[in-house]
């Protein structure tokens, strides 16, 4: 190597080193000095986010860690007892953003009371109702009045909601009912839950009652999602309105299930059966798929023993149903001809206005696994189809609800009409509220 380059590669050494130089005597260190430990892991919580925006829960995270020493708790312990709570809420932040505005107003009245005053006459000076916007000038609230109190309750309650989540692997007698009641996404309710649960005692309700009405709130559910009625917005309102009514008149045992649903069937509170067979006369698929599916499978629930039992709500790896709608008359556009024979005499547009008019129709819909083998067969390819290891995965695939399509040669627009007719009485009778 020549003397030439070897001081070509020096001064190249020099120039990086100077220039790290520059940049060292350029960088600003900036001294925070707290007073405590609490103060210095809200600093480091708050700095530490990796640009992220912290959410409401981090924040109240972060107070409680503030406040610990003040109410004479170590930071370790305030820790624990908030990972634990949110371990019984699960990872989805949603999830635990709900449990929060839920607790709150199921307790609203309670929560309320160490706030009231002569001075101020509001009933409710913390907030009417818990939402996203007002949800940590809530809990600030709460965790600055009293730290102690406020963690003993709301890890309780994080407990009991881990059941209504099915997050807590115990079996209760009310979890098939509210895995029925997860199905129909019945998630509104669970504040009303929770606070039974929370005064199960004191309101002298059994178990056995909560799991009656578990089953009559997946009824509500079915019927107010497939009509829309009454809005989503007013959910929230109805169940602390019976809340609000329990803790007026005081009632206990089968009394307290009688106001809920005395309450629930009020004509503002719940779709009538008018509303409702219309609807299900119509295109449920278009008006409300996850309905649609529920009502099907509760169906084919119905036929099960104990040794034919099917888990039509399983999964697959990839988190898709197992068990799926299938459309007998195929809904998409390009209509094969084998079915533009079957169900239009080999008139095209004829089976494109039966298309439009019935292929989302009640009468129209099953249950299958598979759905994506069967897609646009034949009718009887579907009827007939067989999984690779011999069993039937088509029409005779041993539901009930598919017994009849099952022995069907053919399928016309009048056995559409017929079967229409047919599971709307049934589905009238299986979930009329109250039951």
């Amino acid at each position: 190597m020549s003397e030439e380059i070897k001081g070509q590669e020096l001064d190249d050494a020099v120039k990086t080193l100077l220039g790290k130089y520059d940049k060292v005597k350029q960088a600003m260190l900036v001294k925070i000095e707290v007073s405590s430990h609490s103060d210095a892991y809200v600093l480091f919580e708050s700095l530490n986010n990796r640009g992220t925006p912290l959410t409401a829960i981090d924040l109240m995270k972060n107070l409680i860690m503030a406040r610990a020493e003040v109410n004479k708790l170590t930071i370790d312990d305030c820790f624990n007892r908030w990972q634990q709570l949110l371990k019984c809420l699960s990872d989805d932040y949603s999830t635990q953003e709900r449990f929060f505005r839920q607790y709150y107003n199921a307790f609203k009245h309670k929560l309320n009371e160490p706030f009231q005053n002569d001075n101020d006459r509001k009933k409710d000076p913390l907030g009417v109702v818990a939402t996203r916007s007002n949800l940590l000038n809530i809990f600030e609230s709460l965790i600055n009045k009293d730290l102690p109190a406020f963690l003993e309750d709301i890890v309780d309650c994080g407990q009991l909601y881990s059941w209504l989540i099915l997050q807590d692997p115990t079996e209760k007698i009310f979890r098939k009912a509210l895995e029925d009641l997860d199905h129909i996404q019945g998630a509104p309710s669970y504040l009303l839950l929770l606070y039974l649960l929370r005064n199960k005692e004191e309101l002298q309700i059994t178990d056995v009652q909560i799991n009656k009405l578990i089953q009559q709130l997946s009824i509500y559910f079915v019927r107010r999602n497939l009509t829309d009625y009454p809005n989503t917005r007013d959910l929230t309102r109805i169940f602390m309105d019976i809340i609000s009514r329990i803790e007026e008149e005081c009632p206990t045992g089968t009394d307290v299930i009688n106001l809920i649903i005395e309450v629930l069937s009020l004509p503002e509170n719940c779709a009538s059966d008018e509303s409702f067979k219309r609807k299900l006369k119509g295109d449920v698929y278009k008006d409300n798929v996850g309905a649609t599916r529920y009502i099907l499978c509760k169906l084919a629930e119905k036929a099960m023993t104990q040794e034919s039992w099917t888990d039509l709500w399983k999964r697959t790896d990839k988190k898709v149903f197992v068990w799926t709608i299938e459309h007998i008359f195929p809904e998409g556009e390009n209509i094969p001809q084998c079915w533009v024979d079957m169900i239009a005499g080999g008139d095209r547009s004829l089976a494109d206005k039966y298309l439009e008019e019935y292929v989302h129709k009640i009468g129209n819909l099953t249950i299958t696994g598979y759905n994506s083998t069967l897609s646009n067969k034949s009718f009887e390819e579907k009827r007939d189809r067989k999984s690779k290891d011999g069993r039937y995965i088509g029409y005779k695939n041993g539901l009930e609800i598919n017994k009849d399509i099952a022995q069907k040669g053919a399928w016309t627009i009048e056995d559409i009409k017929t079967r229409t007719k047919s599971l709307v009485e049934e589905i009238i009778t299986v979930f009329t509220f109250p039951g």
